[in-house]
């Protein structure tokens, strides 16, 4: 997470490099999606389906799992209702890795994909925000010879499109150590959700953000509210907002995603 807002007068503190725990204030996303009456609260995630031509060790991706886990402080977040409040924390490491290993070698070819297609769902219904776990891991073991599939879940209360790519790049790095026999070397962690959600609350409610505060709640109160231009010319009226949906094709989607596909051993120089 960025270290932003910060007050100017305030001095750089070193991250914590251990396991973050305890209360967290939620931040402003997190109460909109809380409130948002949304039907299914727990299986509101992100999801990633990725096709590993290798065939993958389930030993070490448990491994891996866990050294996400223990990196990522946010992935132990836990969310409890009380009353008309939520409140949220970060709890430690119980030893329940949230990884699983389904063999699907017995099935033929043709079975293999709706089968994926069906734990897949079914796996996305197992996210719990007041016990956890806020990430789940599962391996389709399609056999030897057979493509299997990695799937990634995590809650979106714990993890955002900006966020996504930095865990499976890290998943990826881990597991590529691990089966290369080195040594676990992650990026240092920088400043903790923690400690972010803590300066934004406290960046809110510094006095000169109530001016914001008006200027805003005036603005969206009117209809006919017009969006800023950068040209300063055209009708840009909040009512007039639209949503365009695009899909990328094969091609552009591997583009995107290529960087955090890669679950190999990367290539050593000779010595």
């Amino acid at each position: 997470m960025p270290a932003w807002p910060r007050s100017d007068r305030e001095p750089e503190v070193p991250a914590d490099q251990g396991l973050v725990t305890g209360e967290v204030e939620l931040t402003p996303i997190q109460r909109m999606l809380l409130t948002a009456d949304l039907p299914e609260l727990h299986h509101y995630n992100m999801a990633m389906l990725l096709e590993v031509e290798d065939q993958l060790r389930p030993s070490l991706l448990a491994i891996a799992v866990e050294h996400l886990m223990r990196h990522h402080d946010a992935l132990r977040l836990r969310l409890r209702r009380e009353g008309a409040e939520w409140r949220q924390a970060i709890v430690g490491l119980d030893g329940a890795v949230p990884f699983s290993h389904l063999d699907l070698s017995a099935l033929p070819d043709a079975d293999v994909g709706p089968a994926i297609e069906r734990l897949s769902a079914e796996q996305q219904t197992t996210l719990r925000l007041a016990d956890g776990p806020l990430l789940r891991v599962v391996f389709f073991d399609p056999g030897r010879d057979r493509p299997g599939r990695l799937l990634v879940i995590v809650h979106h209360l714990a993890c955002d499109v900006v966020s996504w790519p930095i865990l499976l790049e890290d998943l990826a790095g881990v597991y590529a150590q691990l089966r290369c026999g080195d040594a676990i070397a992650l990026p240092a962690k920088t400043t903790s959700f923690q400690v972010w959600a803590r300066r934004l609350a406290e960046w809110g409610r510094m006095p000169e953000r109530r001016e914001d505060l008006g200027f805003w709640q005036r603005e969206c109160a009117d209809p006919g509210a017009r969006l800023p231009c950068a040209d300063g010319h055209g009708e840009a009226v909040i009512a007039d907002l639209d949503r365009v949906r695009l899909v990328l094709g094969r091609e552009e989607t591997v583009a995107t995603l290529g960087a955090s596909a890669a679950l190999g051993c990367p290539s050593r120089p000779s010595s």
